[in-house]
């Protein structure tokens, strides 16, 4: 598996966001540090993105499920779950 890590050159926070990769280079998931609330302060926590079962739509592969969430020490907290059943090409 191979990683491809992005950055925004204008953020000033040098915030990175990890994509790791399957041998064919389809991504598998994304893992940044992000900030979350806590008690109303803001604190940088592991965030992670997944894309699952792949389809075909419009002639494209696209991941038909995905979530993301943040991963506290009790463990995964997703907060969002989706799931694309079509999409349409805005020009």
């Amino acid at each position: 598996m191979k990683t491809l890590r992005w950055s925004d050159r204008q953020d000033p926070t040098g915030a990175t966001v990890d994509v790791e990769l399957r041998e064919d280079g389809r991504p598998i998931r994304c893992r940044a540090q992000r900030a979350r609330l806590v008690g109303g302060k803001t604190v940088l926590t592991p965030w992670w993105a997944a894309a699952y079962e792949e389809r075909e739509l419009e002639g494209i592969r696209v991941p038909a499920r995905i979530e993301a969430g943040w991963q506290v020490p009790e463990g995964r907290f997703p907060y969002l779950r989706a799931e694309l059943t079509s999409f349409a090409f805005v020009r």
